[in-house]
């Protein structure tokens, strides 16, 4: 086969060189040795961070949307809960506080309002 060197590949990205086995070409030992061989050691510890970096973000939304589920359940239950007693102060606030998503927010609104009227005196209350 054909031997590739180094001057023969400028202008390649990064000195990389792909040809096809079936072309017979060889790519010499000067491109793979200094810094070609540390360059691609480089390029895959990188791949393997960013790999590690998506997985960990991956499991982070996985872990958030699994948090939300969470929380709209139990903002579900005080709602129902409030059907039947709808003053009760702390079905109204725990209410709130399972809806306490930017998105998820609006489900929260009307026992924001009755909270406001049932626990007008709790501090605590008055932040929310």
């Amino acid at each position: 086969g054909r031997t590739l060197n180094i001057e023969e590949v400028e202008g390649e990205v990064e000195g990389e060189v792909q040809a096809s086995a079936s072309e017979g070409v060889v790519v010499s030992e000067e491109m793979q040795v200094g810094g070609e061989k540390e360059d691609n050691e480089e390029r895959e510890a990188g791949y393997e961070r960013d790999r590690e970096e998506q997985e960990e973000e991956q499991e982070e939304e996985e872990e958030e949307e699994d948090w939300m589920q969470v929380h709209i359940e139990a903002g579900e239950l005080m709602q129902r809960v409030l059907k039947r007693y709808p003053h009760h102060p702390g079905a109204l606030h725990f209410c709130i506080h399972s809806f306490d998503f930017p998105e998820l927010a609006p489900r929260a609104a009307v026992a924001a309002q009755l909270y406001a009227d049932a626990a007008a005196l709790v501090p605590h209350a008055l932040h929310m």
